[in-house]
């Protein structure tokens, strides 16, 4: 009850603080903050490094290694298919086949519309509906999440 309490109430929370200049993180558990220095000021990092002959591939974290090597050289990769009748459609991410739905099956399928007065233009993807504002309406688009029109900086 005690450690849920601070988990999730911060009731008692001991407080682990980054101690960079400038930087004001904390964290409720130390290997968090250890993570967050490590990552974001390179303090202590560890390279985890793909072990695959001829490739160079490191990073910080030993998922984004493992998810390289199923990605670039099919170590231990899964497959997520496409459910619909006569389709072949496969994917390494569960993702990128939701997508495919959407896009190529119309399943699923979240619009995108345009909020500028008179526009009955819509679209599957949000980047595909702020590229139209951009390009067509030319200087106003809508932050997505929101229906007010806003001018571009650009």
């Amino acid at each position: 009850m005690k450690s849920h309490k601070a988990a999730k109430h911060n009731v008692n929370v001991r407080w682990f603080s980054c101690d960079q200049a400038g930087c004001d993180y904390k964290a409720k558990q130390a290997s968090n903050l250890k993570g967050h220095k490590a990552t974001k000021h390179g303090i202590n990092v560890i390279m985890h490094k793909c072990t695959v002959p001829g490739c160079n591939y490191e990073a910080k974290e030993a998922g984004k290694v493992k998810r390289h090597k199923a990605d670039k050289h099919g170590i231990n990769a899964t497959f997520f298919h496409c459910t619909e009748p006569n389709c072949n459609f496969q994917a390494k991410r569960a993702l990128v086949v939701k997508q495919h739905r959407a896009n190529i099956h119309d399943i699923d399928v979240v619009w995108h519309y345009c909020k500028l007065d008179g526009c009955t233009f819509r679209a599957k993807e949000s980047r595909s509906l702020g590229r139209h504002q951009r390009t067509l309406h030319k200087r106003h688009f809508v932050i997505p999440g929101t229906t007010a029109p806003i001018t571009s900086p650009i």
